[in-house]
């Protein structure tokens, strides 16, 4: 006896999208979530007075087409990033306002090998085990000096993938990039994939997914194993057991989790060794998140955006993520990477000191060391996600075992944003991912009948 044909395991954007999509070819569905609540890798928080704070992922832009649709689905609104005034880039302790052309055109470049790269089939480019075989950290340095091969580093493998460069194989952001549209596409604000936010944070449009299913999610059920007993039966359904006791049996499963997070769950029988070495070569991204905020935007009494990027120091980016309608001004900055790990072990009032004086110094305003409030969160202690933004193949592995991480499995199907072939790592990559795995399910289920 079966509690539902399907169980998809994780309610974040891609487990939410696989159940609409189930729901909606009258298969019966039930979503299980370890959290207390839906989302996945988005958490917006409120302060005092009301302010949106966006901890987990909070942009998407032009080209995330589902992002959008479902926005205007559930009547959820969008504002675009708050950008008024010069941004910098800081090479070697300069700051520019403009871009430089030498990191341009290794840029131009990148852009150029990417879309030489198979997004269904990765193995298939061209020369895919050397590329996969050579780091961004070694390409860049045969390309351009040591400073400019760092900043291009910090935001290719960090402000994208959340690691470093020497982490990083060509394969890989090469797909990442492919995937995304391009460099320009992926690092912009206006026009690119940081252009908007969520009214009410993208958590808004994941709550509206979640009540609009004909069952609702079952929250805090914590998979600690998945078990099929196979004992004279041909198709055996199911049981996923969570780790307070309660089971839910179903005929197939979709699990939608990171693969790090996947990586806790016991599966028996066990998985082909192929599967589960898939499953632990996704490295899961490194980063911490912080948002000093302010009575107002006082980067803007110099003319200022309070964007900029640098190719030293610890903050590798900071945007204005203030919200309209409020005076306050937030400054939003990202540590990545080694850099994460290094500032993780400083106590919080040292981190925040620390941090706070390299803004003031970016921004030449020593006020900025003042903030009214100062949130920092920590996406590696969350222990249903462990690290963000998204995973990222080990180096020299991604053309051996991406076609694994995908593959169905014994009635197992896997789903999230590291499995997209289209803006991989991104909200948009987590939806198209789930309906890709519903569509493929619903098409098996009918076949069987």
């Amino acid at each position: 006896m079966v509690d539902s044909q399907v169980l998809v395991i994780g309610a974040g954007f891609s487990g939410l999208a696989a159940a609409h999509r189930l729901d909606a070819a009258g298969v019966d569905v039930r979503v299980l979530e370890a959290r207390d609540r839906v989302g996945g890798r988005t958490f917006t928080r409120y302060l005092d007075g009301g302010l949106q704070i966006d901890l987990g992922g909070q942009w998407f832009g032009p080209g995330q087409t589902r992002m959008y649709e479902l926005a205007a689905q559930y009547g959820v609104k969008t504002f675009p990033l708050r950008e008024v005034g010069e941004r910098f880039a800081f090479l070697g302790g300069q700051r520019n306002a403009g871009p430089d052309a030498e990191v341009s055109a290794i840029y131009a470049e990148l852009d150029r090998l990417a879309r030489t790269v198979d997004l269904e089939r990765p193995s298939l480019t061209p020369d895919a085990a050397e590329l996969d075989s050579q780091t961004l950290h070694t390409w860049l340095a045969d390309r351009t000096d040591a400073e400019r091969a760092a900043y291009a580093s910090r935001q290719l493998a960090g402000g994208l993938l959340a690691t470093d460069a020497s982490q990083v194989s060509m394969l890989q952001i090469l797909f990442y990039l492919h995937s995304g549209g391009g460099v320009d596409s992926m690092l912009k604000t206006v026009g690119g994939a940081q252009q908007d936010r969520v009214i009410g944070g993208p958590f808004a449009i994941a709550q509206h997914m979640a009540e609009a299913l004909a069952e609702p999610v079952v929250l805090g059920f914590d998979v600690a194993s998945l078990t099929r007993d196979t004992r004279g039966q041909v198709a055996a359904p199911w049981t996923a057991h969570a780790r307070d006791g309660r089971e839910f049996t179903a005929d197939r499963v979709i699990v939608t989790v990171p693969p790090v997070v996947l990586n806790r769950i016991e599966i028996s029988p066990a998985m082909p060794g192929t599967k589960r070495r898939a499953v632990r070569n996704v490295l899961p991204g490194d980063a911490m998140k912080f948002h000093a905020v302010y009575a107002t935007p006082l980067w803007n009494d110099q003319g200022r955006s309070g964007a900029f990027t640098s190719s030293t120091g610890l903050i590798t980016e900071a945007v204005d993520n203030s919200v309209p309608g409020t005076a306050q001004g937030v400054l939003t900055f990202f540590v990545y990477g080694h850099d994460a790990t290094r500032i993780r072990g400083l106590d919080a009032g040292a981190r925040q000191e620390l941090l706070l004086a390299e803004i003031a110094d970016r921004l030449d305003d020593e006020h900025l060391r003042q903030p009214v409030d100062f949130i920092e969160f920590d996406w590696d202690a969350e222990p249903h996600t462990g690290g963000c933004f998204s995973g990222s193949f080990a180096v020299g592995t991604m053309h051996v075992y991406r076609d694994a991480l995908l593959a169905p499995w014994e009635g197992l199907r896997f789903a999230g944003t590291e499995t997209a072939d289209i803006w991989n790592g991104y909200f948009e990559g987590a939806v198209r991912a789930g309906e890709r795995e519903a569509a493929a399910l619903v098409d098996e289920l009918a076949g069987a009948l």
